[in-house]
């Protein structure tokens, strides 16, 4: 992630983000392509979280063979070559952009200088494969990946991690929005373009969550995560949320709070065993059981204290924004324990971390980790 994310984004967070974003993008051009009937192959992607690391496992494709170049559309060398002119591509990009609200824009070639009109972020690739290679084992000689950044960035200082979500893009936004607002690709008409996703932001955070929040029904820890993305919204805006609802939304404000610190654990647990790995040379696991062993401790131990009033304050702020602690929360001296329920954070602990724990805590045996 060093040569790709921004300063504000390097690291495990950002980079493990990307890997998300590779996902979703993918997930978002399949629906279009399964509704529309859109003549492209799509690659098989999965991804595993193991140890505080993330590993994008994609399915190879039959593409480049035998050093040919199959390349028609996008670039796949950070826009020293650009490729948009191929007419079937250009019109399997227009159809997930229109489908998606995304903007047609112009980037410039960086080894001629011209300029080029593209509709989806210009390093989004779509490759054509003759069918020689194929031996008619595929339906279509058509090819997408690196699908990252299929959906714009919703903040300016982290564009590669930060992304609007499709809900919010179909149903809320009235001018479409390009790709490649805020990155290097998007310097040409950048005023135009990136005026149109600030607005967009600005909307979203002044006018669609407060709307959202005035009507906002939650009863139970599992139904934040989908009532907010079907009304478009990120789970980062949490913070912000909770800080719209009055005092005689408490039991909502409280499964808010759970919601965020089990983040905040999964966050720093995954911090901690990159930082173990980082020391231990060979592949054994006793190392990470006391890593997470101390941690869950030192979370639901009796001697808890630190994490609930220092610890996990900071990496909520980081993590959700100032917004995210009251006024009375921020001090040193105020015990978070106080604005949930630890029980529910307990006992949803595994589900968020990935962690399995089995038996007596003080049995470094029973520990095991998914």
């Amino acid at each position: 992630g060093q040569g790709v994310y921004r300063k504000s984004e390097r690291g495990g967070y950002g980079s493990m983000k990307g890997g998300g974003h590779d996902r979703n993008g993918l997930k978002a051009i399949l629906d279009i392509v399964q509704n529309k009937v859109l003549n492209v192959n799509l690659p098989l992607m999965c991804l595993i979280d193991y140890l505080g690391y993330r590993l994008v496992a994609i399915s190879i494709l039959p593409i480049n063979p035998k050093n040919t170049k199959t390349l028609v559309y996008g670039s796949d060398n950070a826009g020293y070559n650009l490729h948009s002119s191929h007419k079937k591509a250009q019109i399997i990009a227009k159809t997930i952009a229109n489908d998606l609200n995304l903007s047609p824009h112009v980037v410039r070639e960086l080894s001629t200088g011209i300029e080029k009109k593209v509709w989806l972020a210009a390093d989004v690739e779509i490759h054509k494969v003759d069918q020689v290679f194929l031996q008619n084992k595929w339906d279509s000689p058509y090819f997408m990946l690196d699908t990252a950044r299929v959906l714009p960035p919703n903040n300016q200082k982290k564009p590669f991690s930060h992304m609007f979500r499709i809900e919010y893009l179909k149903n809320s936004v009235t001018t479409p929005i390009s790709p490649d607002v805020f990155v290097g690709f998007g310097n040409v008409n950048k005023e135009h373009h990136n005026g149109v996703a600030k607005r967009a932001i600005k909307y979203l955070e002044n006018t669609h969550i407060p709307d959202i929040c005035s009507t906002l029904k939650i009863r139970y820890l599992k139904t934040i995560k989908p009532k907010l993305h079907m009304e478009g919204i990120n789970l980062r805006y949490l913070g912000l949320i909770r800080s719209l609802l009055g005092k005689s939304r408490n039991y909502i404000k409280r499964l808010l709070m759970a919601e965020m610190v089990l983040r905040c654990l999964h966050m720093m647990l995954t911090e901690l065993l990159r930082e173990e790995m980082k020391g231990v040379p060979v592949p054994i696991d006793i190392p990470y059981l006391t890593c997470v062993k101390n941690f869950y401790k030192s979370c639901f131990g009796k001697n808890s204290d630190r994490i609930w009033k220092v610890t996990i304050k900071k990496t909520m702020t980081k993590k959700f924004g100032k917004s995210a602690l009251e006024d009375g929360e921020i001090f040193p001296f105020y015990d978070l324990r106080d604005s949930f329920d630890i029980k529910i954070v307990e006992k949803n602990f595994s589900k968020y971390t990935g962690i399995l724990i089995n038996g007596d805590m003080e049995s470094l045996g029973s520990y095991s980790i998914q």
